[in-house]
């Protein structure tokens, strides 16, 4: 436990090597060579299926790199994320697997030391937006931590401190964190209505299934109706009000909230489909995508500063991604898509299920599930990304063995997984 805490608390320290090495991941990799008489749990079929499809994607990486002729420090920096994030997972996994009660001190642990991290080893973009950039996503899983301990969520006043802390974050400029959280706490009150659990509870009738489906969207688009008129109407600071003006397109209406502020989607895609098999390599370059996203903005209707434009133009020729998924289709060709396609599957399905199935970890399981649903589509991948994705990878994982084996916790704690 003591170890865990700590390992995972360190995961803002790094040391550069060419690269970002993070100090959680040595300690991970430690930890995976002497626990080698438990490398059978790696064999069970999540884990079994990850370093499967990871391998490949690796593989697929590392040809792509050969072909596309890559410079040595950007493919091996390219290599060695895709192999520490397969070391991060295994390690996390052994360690829960063991012991389901370390997900709890990982999540604390990581939690507490992004929060250390903002204070103590600030960065530029964090002391312009502490919340946005540093506080606001370990205070939300914090928050979730504590509301999942004694199954306080279920209360009228645990919901309410959801919508709450996803109001204090829409204020704050965090504004997908923050329709994360207030979205959580919809599901969890529709989760509550019987009529809500009859549709989830029926799931060969595909009209309760599409039903049940048509509710949480309904919840998604009412939030961003909800924001759209508080924007609108002048409730938002400056800063916050000019971010939603940017974001906004001409003609897209509720979609350029979502999608206005990213158009990087467009090019990567455009980057797919000139090389859909073999990816453009490793931090993959190339100035005509660059330039490509400064003609899709203006296109889109973006109120975007175009000196900000000229600077990113000029700055960097990296192909512009923004995605887990576009950035391994790009980097690294099909085979990375494919793996994280896979993680996009797995997700979805047992964020789904979670949806009615009350269990202690149910907002922590659902607020992962969105929150990496969102980031497979619209946040790269890179740096101590890798701690946190074996963590909500695994936080999955236990959701989905309570929904199989109906093992509930009990005191707080877990009383077991399956095998």
């Amino acid at each position: 436990m003591i170890f865990a805490f700590f390992a995972s608390f360190l995961s803002f320290a790094h040391i550069s090597v060419g690269g970002e090495l993070y100090i959680t991941e040595l300690l991970f990799a430690a930890y995976l060579f002497i626990s080698i008489n438990r490398y059978r749990l790696l064999s069970e079929p999540l884990p079994r299926n990850i370093l499967l499809l990871g391998g490949l994607w690796l593989l697929s990486q590392i040809a792509t790199d050969m072909i596309r002729d890559t410079p040595s420090e950007n493919y091996l920096r390219g290599w060695a994320a895709i192999i520490f994030f397969l070391i991060d997972f295994c390690a996390v996994y052994i360690m829960v697997r063991r012991k389901p009660g370390v997900l709890r001190v990982l999540i604390l642990g990581s939690s507490l030391g992004a929060i250390f991290a903002v204070l103590a080893l600030p960065t530029d973009y964090s002391e312009i937006e502490p919340w946005k950039f540093g506080y606001g996503f370990p205070v939300t899983m914090l928050v979730l931590l504590y509301l999942s301990t004694g199954n306080k969520f279920k209360s009228t006043a645990g919901l309410l401190i959801l919508v709450m802390l996803g109001m204090l974050s829409v204020y704050l400029n965090a504004r997908s964190l923050g329709g994360m959280t207030i979205l959580t706490a919809a599901i969890l009150y529709l989760g509550k209505q019987p009529g809500f659990r009859s549709y989830a509870t029926q799931r060969s009738n595909p009209a309760k299934l599409a039903g049940m489906a048509a509710a949480v969207l309904m919840a998604v688009f009412c939030i961003l109706y909800i924001y759209q008129w508080v924007a609108e109407s002048g409730y938002l600071p400056e800063k916050v009000a000019e971010k939603y003006q940017m974001g906004k397109t001409k003609d897209a209406g509720l979609l350029g909230l979502i999608a206005g502020g990213r158009p990087e989607i467009l090019i990567s895609s455009q980057a797919v489909i000139d090389s859909p098999i073999i990816g453009h390599g490793s931090w993959a370059e190339d100035s005509k995508y660059t330039y490509m996203r400064y003609d899709a903005v203006a296109k889109l209707g973006l109120d975007v500063d175009e000196a900000y434009m000229k600077y990113s133009v000029e700055s960097s020729d990296l192909i512009p991604t923004h995605s887990a998924i576009m950035q391994a289709w790009v980097w690294a060709g099909l085979l990375g898509a494919v793996f994280w396609l896979f993680i996009l599957r797995f997700i979805m399905r047992i964020t789904f299920a979670s949806f009615t199935s009350s269990y202690a970890l149910q907002p922590l399981v659902i607020f992962s599930g969105i929150s990496a649903i969102w980031n497979l589509l619209f946040s790269p991948f890179g740096a101590n990304a890798r701690i946190s994705w074996a963590i909500v990878l695994v936080v999955i994982f236990i959701g989905s063995t309570v929904l199989k084996s109906k093992i509930f916790e009990h005191n707080g704690k877990v009383k077991g997984v399956i095998k």
